[in-house]
Protein backbone atom coordinates (compact mmCIF):
# COMPACT_ATOMS: atom_id res chain seq x y z
CA UNK A 1 0.00 0.00 0.00
CA UNK A 2 1.32 3.44 -0.88
CA UNK A 3 2.28 5.70 2.01
CA UNK A 4 -0.38 8.32 1.21
CA UNK A 5 -3.12 5.87 0.24
CA UNK A 6 -6.30 5.84 2.28
CA UNK A 7 -6.84 2.72 4.40
CA UNK A 8 -9.29 0.34 2.69
CA UNK A 9 -11.94 0.80 5.42
CA UNK A 10 -12.21 4.54 4.73
CA UNK A 11 -14.44 3.71 1.78
CA UNK A 12 -17.16 2.71 4.24
CA UNK A 13 -17.02 5.96 6.19
CA UNK A 14 -19.77 7.78 4.28
CA UNK A 15 -22.22 4.97 5.03
CA UNK A 16 -21.10 4.72 8.67
CA UNK A 17 -21.42 8.48 9.17
CA UNK A 18 -24.88 8.40 7.62
CA UNK A 19 -26.01 5.57 9.88
CA UNK A 20 -24.63 7.22 13.01
CA UNK A 21 -26.36 10.48 12.07
CA UNK A 22 -29.69 8.69 11.57
CA UNK A 23 -29.31 7.08 14.99
CA UNK A 24 -28.18 10.39 16.54
CA UNK A 25 -24.98 8.81 17.88
CA UNK A 26 -23.11 12.09 18.10
CA UNK A 27 -20.39 10.94 20.52
CA UNK A 28 -19.43 8.22 18.04
CA UNK A 29 -19.43 10.79 15.23
CA UNK A 30 -17.11 13.00 17.28
CA UNK A 31 -14.78 10.04 17.70
CA UNK A 32 -14.78 9.46 13.94
CA UNK A 33 -14.18 13.17 13.41
CA UNK A 34 -11.08 13.06 15.58
CA UNK A 35 -9.74 10.13 13.59
CA UNK A 36 -10.93 10.83 10.05
CA UNK A 37 -12.11 14.45 9.99
CA UNK A 38 -9.15 15.55 7.89
CA UNK A 39 -9.32 12.66 5.44
CA UNK A 40 -9.25 13.83 1.85
CA UNK A 41 -11.17 10.71 0.85
CA UNK A 42 -14.43 12.05 2.30
CA UNK A 43 -16.90 13.70 -0.02
CA UNK A 44 -18.50 17.08 0.75
CA UNK A 45 -21.79 15.60 1.93
CA UNK A 46 -20.06 13.25 4.38
CA UNK A 47 -17.80 15.99 5.71
CA UNK A 48 -20.79 18.26 6.39
CA UNK A 49 -22.77 15.45 8.03
CA UNK A 50 -19.77 14.48 10.15
CA UNK A 51 -19.15 18.08 11.22
CA UNK A 52 -22.82 18.54 12.17
CA UNK A 53 -22.68 15.38 14.27
CA UNK A 54 -19.51 16.54 15.98
CA UNK A 55 -21.18 19.87 16.75
CA UNK A 56 -24.19 18.01 18.18
CA UNK A 57 -21.79 16.19 20.51
CA UNK A 58 -20.81 19.60 21.87
CA UNK A 59 -17.40 19.96 20.21
CA UNK A 60 -17.94 23.05 18.07
CA UNK A 61 -14.19 23.62 17.84
CA UNK A 62 -13.54 20.21 16.25
CA UNK A 63 -16.57 20.58 13.98
CA UNK A 64 -15.20 23.92 12.79
CA UNK A 65 -11.74 22.44 12.23
CA UNK A 66 -13.16 19.57 10.19
CA UNK A 67 -15.03 21.92 7.83
CA UNK A 68 -12.21 24.48 7.62
CA UNK A 69 -9.86 21.64 6.76
CA UNK A 70 -12.17 20.34 4.04
CA UNK A 71 -12.42 23.82 2.54
CA UNK A 72 -8.64 23.89 2.19
CA UNK A 73 -8.69 21.02 -0.33
CA UNK A 74 -12.27 20.71 -1.56
CA UNK A 75 -14.36 23.05 -3.67
CA UNK A 76 -16.69 24.97 -1.36
CA UNK A 77 -20.44 24.52 -1.45
CA UNK A 78 -23.22 26.67 -0.05
CA UNK A 79 -24.00 23.96 2.51
CA UNK A 80 -20.38 23.87 3.71
CA UNK A 81 -20.32 27.64 4.15
CA UNK A 82 -23.75 27.76 5.81
CA UNK A 83 -22.88 24.98 8.22
CA UNK A 84 -19.55 26.57 9.07
CA UNK A 85 -21.32 29.90 9.60
CA UNK A 86 -23.63 28.24 12.14
CA UNK A 87 -20.59 26.93 14.02
CA UNK A 88 -18.98 30.38 14.13
CA UNK A 89 -22.26 31.92 15.27
CA UNK A 90 -22.52 29.32 18.06
CA UNK A 91 -18.96 30.21 19.07
CA UNK A 92 -19.87 33.91 19.22
CA UNK A 93 -17.97 35.01 16.10
CA UNK A 94 -20.87 36.74 14.36
CA UNK A 95 -18.64 38.66 11.95
CA UNK A 96 -17.08 35.46 10.55
CA UNK A 97 -20.52 33.83 10.47
CA UNK A 98 -21.93 36.73 8.43
CA UNK A 99 -18.98 36.55 6.03
CA UNK A 100 -19.54 32.82 5.45
CA UNK A 101 -23.29 33.26 5.00
CA UNK A 102 -22.58 35.88 2.36
CA UNK A 103 -20.24 33.47 0.56
CA UNK A 104 -22.89 30.72 0.74
CA UNK A 105 -25.38 32.96 -1.06
CA UNK A 106 -22.98 33.51 -3.95
CA UNK A 107 -22.75 29.79 -4.74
Amino acid sequence: MAVNAAPPYEGGLPRLVGLLAQQQKYAEMAHLGQRFGKSRSLDEKTVVLLAKGIAQSGDIKLATQVLEGALSWQAPTAEMYSTLASFYRASGDNARAAELEKRAKTL
